[in-house]
Formats: C-alpha cells, structure tokens, sequence
C-alpha cells in the first residue's frame, strides 16, 4: 500500500471549506496533509486523528517568513506546508480561535486574483470575436471557449470572495460534475444532428458551451472521483 494518497481540491476560491472538512475527514483514516502540489494535497499515511485544517493567504518575504509562523503558533495553529502565497496549518483544538477572524483583510486577499482573471476572461473573449469574424474554426472556438470558461468561473468566484460570499456551486463534486459533462455532451449531439436546421451562429453557440460544459465537468470528474470514493460514496 502507498504511504501517499493525492487528492486534487476544488479550489480554494470556490471550495475551501469543502477542502478543509475532507482534509478533516481523511485525517480520521490516518492521512494527513504533508504538502500541496499543483493543485492537489498530498496525504501522508499515519495514524488516525482528530485534526482541524485551515490556511492563509499572504505575500510573505523569505527572512519573515519565521516571524509570521510564529504569530500562528502562538495562536494554536501549527505550520504544515506553502503554496504560493498560500500557507496551510493544523490544530487538534476545536477551541482554537479561527485563523480568518477579520474577514475584510481576508477577503482583500483575493484581489490579484480577480484582477489575473479578468484579463484572461477579456481576451478569451477577443480571440472568440476574431474566430467568429474571421471564421478561423471550430478548434479556435474550443480553445477561446475554455479560455472563458476557466478564467470567467474564476473571475465570478474571486470577486464574490472580495465581496465576502462564495459561489459555492462553481465548485462541482463528483456527481455534479457527471452531470455538467453529460449536459455538454447533449449540447453537442445536438450541434451534430441539426447543423442544417439550426443558424450557423447559433452552431458556434451551442458549439462553445457543449466544450464549456465538458471540460469543466470533465476535469472536475477526473479530480473528485477519489474523493467520492473514498469518502462520499
């Protein structure tokens, strides 16, 4: 048996709390968070737990970096592992005072990200005119398609999260996403069974949502079936 397990999360922006209640729950079955690696928390085996996971985001400078564990520690929360700007930490007391008690600085945290997000929205959608207008091709608008879908689901979470709410359904679990995909699925049948009935814009359309609905539900599908698995199922 492997001493590692991944498990890909749903996004911190979208799913976080979701992600800390299954670290919660793994860490029952005696995994625990190690440390993060492209978007997937990689477990340790150990021995089961009660432990409680929550995180932080900061921009910290390298000879700092001690001093902000420290404000942390002294507080109850132990220092596990970094992503980025993005620091997680444990405790094994439910007594310990939550690391985002100022929701305001918290949500501020988010900002960089709406702002990456929004250019990347921006030019999906210039490049989804330019292969409407110039008729470059279906493969452009796939590549336009997940461009904008990717970046605007991100835009939409991150600004919500600056506005101290979370769109909680942009972060799909398995079953949902199942669902997404077989909704893109139907779109493209029938982009395929009516290409002569239906306007050629109309076409692009449905053409640009049936790859929208399928990639986010497909990567959502691939990533959340071990947690279905080994915890909801």
């Amino acid at each position: 048996m492997s001493k590692y397990k991944y498990v890909a999360s749903n996004g911190l922006i979208f799913g976080d709390e979701e992600d800390m209640e299954n670290l919660s729950s793994y860490s029952k079955l005696g995994w625990h968070l190690k440390k993060v690696v492209c978007g997937f928390y990689v477990l340790e085996k150990g021995e089961s737990q009660e432990i409680i996971y929550s995180y932080d985001q900061n921009s910290v400078k390298k000879n700092e970096f001690d001093d902000y564990k420290s404000i942390f520690e002294l507080s109850g929360w132990q220092y596990i592992t970094s992503s980025g700007n993005v620091h997680f930490f444990k405790t094994t007391n439910p007594k310990t005072e939550k690391i985002h008690s100022d929701l305001q600085l918290f949500a501020n945290s988010y900002k960089p990200i709406m702002i990456c997000s929004g250019i990347g929205t921006l030019l999906g959608l210039l490049l989804l005119v330019l292969t409407i207008c110039f008729k470059i091709g279906i493969y452009m608008s796939a590549i336009s398609g997940a461009i904008i879908g990717g970046c605007g689901v991100t835009l939409i979470g991150s600004y919500l999260r600056v506005h101290n709410k979370r769109f909680k359904i942009l972060s799909l679990n398995f079953k949902q996403s199942v669902t997404c995909f077989a909704v893109g699925l139907i779109l493209l049948f029938i982009k395929l069974m009516l290409p002569s009935v239906l306007p050629d814009y109309l076409i692009k359309i449905i053409s640009l949502f049936s790859m929208m609905f399928m990639i986010y539900g497909g990567i959502f599908m691939l990533f959340q079936y071990r947690v279905w698995r080994d915890l909801d199922k």
